[in-house]
Order: C-alpha cells, then sequence, then structure tokens
C-alpha cells in the first residue's frame, strides 16, 4: 500500500471551528440532537428517509 506510507501514525486533526454560526448555533445544536437520539439511530433515519426518497 504505497499511498499510506505518506500517513504519518503521528497526524492528528488540529483544526479549530471559530465560525460564529458553528460556534453559536450549529454545535449547540448538534450537541442536543445527539442526546435525544444517538448517532446509530440518526445514520437508520437517514438511511430510511434515502430509501423513501429514491421510491417515491
Amino acid at each position: 500500500y504505497y499511498f499510506l506510507s505518506f500517513i504519518s501514525p503521528r497526524s492528528q486533526y488540529s483544526a479549530v471551528d471559530s465560525n460564529p454560526l458553528s460556534v453559536y448555533v450549529m454545535h449547540p445544536f448538534w450537541n442536543t440532537i445527539v442526546k435525544v437520539r444517538p448517532p446509530p439511530a440518526l445514520t437508520g433515519t437517514a438511511e430510511h428517509h434515502c430509501c423513501q426518497d429514491f421510491c417515491s
């Protein structure tokens, strides 16, 4: 796997999202949604809506 040789095991994601819309609207919204419905349930719901849209 030649292309994997460029990926360092020590590299980490270090971006900081400082956009006001993201900080004050999207993060609190997403945190509330995740508390109400865990991510696997969200994935199942999204798949259901995609299939429903495809079939209609």
